[in-house]
């Protein structure tokens, strides 16, 4: 009986290490950070919305449906 994951993306300003939230904003928090549906998003969401270098992360979270 596992919980069924869902394999995330999240975007992260290379100079100040913080997160782009869904609501295009920075925060510090991963918590808060938008979740991209996948890394094509994640990379045209990164390069439309930040004017510098960025990183995109993935891992794995609780689906909540």
């Amino acid at each position: 009986m596992g919980r069924d994951l869902r394999q995330v993306w999240v975007i992260q300003d290379k100079r100040s290490g913080m997160f782009l939230h869904l609501d295009l904003y920075l925060t510090r928090s991963l918590k808060e950070a938008g979740r991209a549906p996948d890394p094509l998003c994640a990379q045209e969401t990164a390069r439309l919305n930040l004017s510098g270098p960025f990183e995109i992360h993935t891992f794995w979270e609780p689906r909540v449906d």
